[in-house]
């Protein structure tokens, strides 16, 4: 019924092979994008949960004992973070307005927890799109910082707090 003349079969072979590359391309560029955003929301996440338990300055946390809050605190960070904390990609810091790191979950403290994560991409589409649009300079670079920061207050409502 159909003929199928010589060109025709290497013309759809060649057809299919451009349009699997850019569905691929497409496909992982989607895929590495959403690790990225589970990432960044998992150590969002922790960082908040961190915070919620230090700033009322718990020494307990899932029935584990701790020393200070301080220790609490980094605890939860690890339990949270779907192990992404502690590694060597993963910069913890906890800074205070007041002095000492005893001040956590004191009454009128301020403290901030900070997570920066080096995530690198699985494919590296965006830093070859940065050096497509900058001119020529060498800016390949799969390596990408993400920065969770949370910043509690526990302010004193009554004399006796």
């Amino acid at each position: 019924m159909f003929s199928v003349k010589r060109g025709d079969s290497a013309q759809s072979l060649l057809e299919f092979v451009l349009c699997f590359a850019v569905l691929m391309c497409l496909l992982m560029a989607i895929m590495d994008f959403s690790r990225m955003f589970y990432i960044q929301q998992t150590i969002q996440h922790a960082v908040r949960e961190a915070g919620r338990v230090g700033i009322v300055g718990a020494t307990t946390y899932r029935g584990e004992h701790f020393a200070n809050p301080t220790q609490t605190v980094l605890k939860v960070l690890e339990l949270q973070s779907a192990g992404l904390i502690p590694s060597e990609r993963a910069r913890v810091s906890l800074s205070s307005r007041e002095t000492g790191p005893g001040t956590i979950g004191l009454a009128n403290s301020t403290f901030t927890i900070r997570v920066e994560y080096d995530y690198d991409h699985i494919a590296p589409f965006e830093p070859f799109v940065r050096a497509l649009i900058s001119s020529g300079k060498k800016v390949i670079n799969a390596r990408r910082t993400l920065v969770a920061s949370s910043t509690f207050v526990a302010e004193k409502y009554n004399d006796e707090f």
